[in-house]
């Protein structure tokens, strides 16, 4: 039985993360590779199943019911070429280096065969750094992102103990509010998390190796530049704007 919403939301942060040996924060001395079941964290939220995940759309469009919205263009940030790529309908536009392939529904499905599988995977050439797209089906509504933060924050910090935290910050973008995390063990995680179309939405970028710079810039521009437009995206710019 679900304690509250925010349990839920904080719990559910970890659904898909990378496991502690992933990040190297254990001593077992092994590295699993992406597409290994220990690449992410077993299920902790009641109910949760394989295939109990949104389907992503395949629209080029950032457009959708709730009207007008902003659309994304390329962009290069540290010498990386970034263009836009859309989801969930148009409801996600996001920017994604340009030399990163994204995975097929048939890749993800091989890579994890069983159990929750991302939505969306972008992966470098060099098969070092993967994006991760993932919409759960547990409820996160707007309003409620900043007040399951400090759950968000304990979660983590008890389930990666060894995990040094760099960066644990809210932030306000285009009137979203968004959970942000930076995970740093011998490899590196960075994630954000937020809500679409009142559920679960996180954007991570995952790291087999230390990360060179350009990297880290190109997620945090991926970050702050991510356009929703899911109904709630207008009140959300409307109440940042009255603060």
């Amino acid at each position: 039985m679900r304690s509250s919403v925010l349990t839920t939301g904080a719990l559910a942060l970890l659904t898909l993360l990378g496991s502690p040996a992933l990040l190297g924060c254990d001593d077992s001395g092994s590295t699993p590779q992406v597409g290994d079941p220990s690449l992410y964290a077993p299920p902790l939220i009641p109910g949760e199943h394989p295939g109990g995940r949104a389907a992503p759309g395949s629209s080029a469009s950032g457009s959708n019911a709730s009207g007008s919205v902003r659309t994304l263009r390329p962009a290069v940030v540290s010498g990386v070429a970034l263009a836009p790529v859309s989801l969930f309908d148009g409801k996600l536009q996001l920017l994604v280096p340009q030399t990163f392939r994204p995975m097929s529904d048939d890749a993800i499905r091989s890579r994890f065969p069983s159990g929750s599988r991302p939505d969306a995977m972008f992966e470098s050439a060099d098969g070092n750094v993967f994006i991760v797209v993932v919409l759960l089906t547990d409820p996160l509504i707007p309003s409620k992102v900043e007040a399951a933060f400090p759950a968000a924050q304990r979660a983590l910090a008890a389930t990666y103990p060894d995990c040094p935290t760099r960066i644990e910050t809210l932030a306000v973008l285009d009137g979203r509010t968004w959970m942000r995390f930076d995970l740093d063990g011998d490899k590196r995680a960075m994630i954000a998390m937020t809500s679409l179309d009142g559920r679960q939405l996180r954007v991570e970028t995952i790291f087999l190796e230390k990360p060179e710079q350009k990297w880290v810039d190109v997620t945090r521009k991926m970050w702050e530049t991510a356009v929703i437009a899911d109904g709630n995206d207008r009140a959300g710019r409307r109440r940042a704007s009255a603060r």
